[in-house]
């Protein structure tokens, strides 16, 4: 008897302590399940919540350590019977980017880990409005907060000295920006400060054969012209030109120049009282380009302001956009969106817009980056009825298309802003002929 009283005390004391330890365990509660900075600001502290609950009878003492770029106030904390704890977790971070960490929490009946999630940010740079206000971060908000200087507050612009805040506003003295030059114009830039521009605002003479010029010290002045400076009609007879800031009529010598050049044809000058000119001259083509077997090439003379070409190439169901240098070097050649048809090649428009080239026709619309032919971006609209497209011809495949220096009449092609335009002949083939422009082109 005594035997089996012993026995079953044992196993009734050790039923207790496993009932207990359970029950400790489970008096513990802590939240939440997990830590996270959404966004943090680098050289900025802040700071997230947990909380450890004690539901039980007996006090708890609990331990606390900390993985990651974290921080804790304590690395212990008492918690009575029936008391809710806060612990504070503090993110600090020196440098952006993601980063983990882990909060363990133990007791002796109980351990516990959350997992501390942070994104780190750089703020931004604040700038005052204005020398009479004050810009800070605020991280809370995440954004910079504008404030105004109190009244008498020291100041200066680059436009004013010995200034001083009024509500906001800086009131001071105006810079001086006088530099003693007559021939210039003084102002005050409110970001660079004085500021002198080279314009003399000289009135032009009345008198023909006279000019105005500028002295830093007089200002304004009136001179006689060059002498042979035009001052009325001329031929290659007589010529009204000025001497000594007179307006006289002279003989024209032999040799005057009489008719002003063009890019394939030499001055003309006076000979025996004509103007003679010499013949003119074909234009030496820089380079050409043929147009590859069974593709159809448009170009309708686009150009850009570096002098750069562009044309569309098709063949069977596909067609590029081919831009190359005013020299004859191939800058690139990048693919149309598939809904651009073949046969409305010749009813496209292709357009220079700044940094961007334009292609368009009917249903879509693409531009294109001129400096390297990236894409930007792509319309694409519904459809017109086959009725309402009208015909054109293409340019015929196999043909060589080139280009010379300058432009003229003289030439059936040209290059740069001479740009060639096709025009349809009685026999209803079709060549190109020039446009002249006189502004030239590159080399001209």
């Amino acid at each position: 008897m005594r035997a089996t009283a012993i026995v079953l005390l044992l196993g009734l004391s050790t039923g207790c302590g496993a009932d207990r330890l359970r029950s400790a365990s489970s008096e513990l509660r802590v939240t939440p399940e997990s830590l996270v900075w959404k966004r943090a600001w680098v050289g900025y502290e802040s700071s997230q919540q947990a909380t450890v609950e004690n539901t039980g009878r007996v006090d708890r003492v609990v331990q606390l350590s900390i993985a990651g770029p974290f921080s804790l106030d304590a690395e212990s904390i008492d918690v009575a019977s029936g008391e809710t704890v806060v612990v504070p977790v503090r993110f600090a971070p020196s440098s952006a980017g993601h980063v983990e960490g882990t909060l363990s929490i133990q007791s002796d009946t109980f351990e516990l880990s959350i997992p501390l999630r942070a994104d780190a940010l750089l703020p931004p740079e604040c700038e005052a409005v204005g020398p009479c206000h004050s810009a800070t971060f605020d991280p809370e908000l995440g954004t910079c907060v504008d404030a105004v200087l109190p009244d008498e507050t020291a100041c200066s612009t680059p436009c004013l000295t010995q200034g001083t805040c009024d509500n906001g506003e800086c009131l001071g003295i105006a810079s001086d920006c006088d530099d003693g030059n007559a021939c210039t114009r003084d102002a005050c830039d409110p970001q660079k400060g004085c500021v002198h521009l080279d314009e003399a605002l000289c009135p032009v003479p009345a008198v023909e054969c006279k000019v105005s010029f500028c002295d830093p010290a007089t200002g304004c002045g009136v001179a006689d012209a060059v002498d042979g400076t035009p001052c009325g009609p001329a031929d290659c007879v007589t010529a009204n030109v000025c001497i000594s800031g007179q307006c006289r009529q002279v003989p024209v010598p032999d040799g005057a120049i009489c008719r002003s050049p063009s890019p394939c044809q030499a001055p003309g000058t006076c000979h025996q009282q004509q103007c003679i000119a010499p013949a003119p001259t074909p234009l030496v083509p820089v380079w050409s380009y043929p147009v590859p077997p069974q593709r159809q090439l448009t170009f309708t003379g686009t150009v850009d302001a570096q002098h750069n070409l562009y044309w569309l190439e098709c063949e069977n169901t596909a067609c590029e956009l081919v831009s190359f240098s005013w020299d004859g070097v191939e800058r690139f050649r990048v693919p149309l969106h598939s809904q651009v048809p073949v046969r409305m090649m010749g009813r496209g428009v292709l357009v220079v817009s700044g940094s961007s080239v334009l292609v368009a026709s009917y249903d879509v619309v693409q531009s294109f980056r001129t400096s390297d032919g990236v894409e930007e971006w792509s319309r694409i609209s519904g459809r017109r009825s086959s009725r309402s497209r009208r015909r054109r011809r293409s340019w015929s495949s196999g043909r060589s298309w080139t280009w010379g220096r300058g432009g003229s009449p003289c030439a059936r092609t040209t290059w740069s802003r001479t740009l060639p335009f096709p025009r349809r002949t009685k026999a209803g083939s079709w060549r190109s002929t020039p446009r002249r422009d006189s502004s030239g082109g590159p080399g001209s």
